[in-house]
């Protein structure tokens, strides 16, 4: 009883901790934004892009940095072979809210399509639009967005860049694979860029569904694990089945 209540306090502590840091170093990011921009006018096309997204990879290195040093029995581990993709769809099983923060370090060079809501957050949301990352189910005022950036994505995959998808559209509720939805591979064929198959694994131990609260003081490793590639070949049903059949052979292991 002694040691679960010392837990949970353990728990609220470094959760606090975390989002001190995480706060405290987006009012810097604040306070240097201007210079950013102002380097940024130089820039033309894909290159103002890259800058931006180099931008949000470092910063959340640092975040997961922080996060790895602070919370006891952490460990994070990245596939190296990811920091490698280009012109590819990397699609990623869905167990967190830490999973697009993740998902954003895994590679110098991506596009990610993530929740609208990001976007209407101060400082990150304008990086994540000048770095090119795309609304998810997007609406209102970010629909024309949503509709400019789909067009511009044959242009960046051309260029080297790789999109992220989280194909499932919302978290494991038991960490099995969910239904993918058939966006993403319809990306795939229609670009002709392959499939880049991703797992997330045990983040859902670090932070768990339901809770505000990091799971600290026990021994987990948050793996981040390329597990596949498909061709872009066949029917985008044929593309998902051949998915999912991937995913699911990994998780039977």
């Amino acid at each position: 009883m002694k040691m679960t209540f010392l837990k949970k306090i353990c728990d609220i502590l470094i959760t606090i901790a975390q989002w001190i840091f995480f706060l405290v170093s987006l009012l810097l990011l604040t306070a240097t934004f201007p210079t950013f921009l102002v380097i940024s006018l130089f820039l033309r096309g894909v290159r103002k892009q890259i800058l931006f997204r180099r931008i949000v990879y470092y910063y959340l290195k640092i975040f997961f940095f922080v996060l790895e040093t602070i919370v006891p029995g952490l460990t994070i581990k990245r596939d190296k072979r990811i920091a490698e993709i280009s012109s590819s769809v990397i699609i990623c099983n869905h167990v967190s809210y830490l999973d697009g923060l993740l998902a954003c370090t895994l590679n110098k060079n991506i596009v990610i399509f993530i929740k609208g809501s990001f976007f209407n957050v101060p400082v990150l949301g304008w990086l994540v639009r000048l770095a090119g990352y795309i609304p998810v189910a997007a609406g209102g005022s970010l629909k024309n967005f949503y509709s400019k950036r789909l067009e511009y994505l044959d242009q960046a995959i051309s260029a080297g860049t790789s999109v992220v998808i989280f194909p499932e559209g919302i978290r494991s509720k038991n960490g099995e694979i969910s239904r993918f939805k058939i966006g993403a591979f319809k990306i795939a064929l229609r670009h002709g860029a392959p499939l880049e198959l991703v797992r997330i694994i045990n983040a859902d131990r670090l932070l768990r569904r339901n809770s505000i609260l990091l799971n600290t003081c026990v021994r987990n490793t948050v793996e981040v694990a390329s597990i596949g590639r498909v061709a872009p070949e066949g029917t985008p049903e044929e593309l998902r089945k051949a998915a999912v059949d991937i995913y699911q052979r990994h998780l039977a292991e």
